[in-house]
């Protein structure tokens, strides 16, 4: 069996700016995945563009945009 895997790198996600503009890309994401058929997903490279100081509101998108792809790709 072979898997497919879909990787994602830098995603960088800012403090407290943005955050509407990541969530309409990561609907294309989304989207894409689902239709591809992930078996895995590999994201490498920064998370957060600050990783001394990390708003609520990015550990917030953070935590959707994981629980998002874990539910196309557990």
């Amino acid at each position: 069996m072979i898997n497919k895997i879909a990787h994602l790198g830098d995603y960088h996600i800012h403090n407290d700016k943005w955050h509407n503009r990541y969530e309409i890309g990561n609907q294309y994401i989304y989207e894409k995945l689902k239709s591809e058929k992930i078996d895995r997903i590999l994201i490498a490279g920064d998370l957060f563009e600050n990783f001394i100081i990390i708003s609520n509101e990015a550990k917030v998108f953070a935590g959707n945009f994981l629980t998002k792809l874990s539910e196309i790709a557990p």
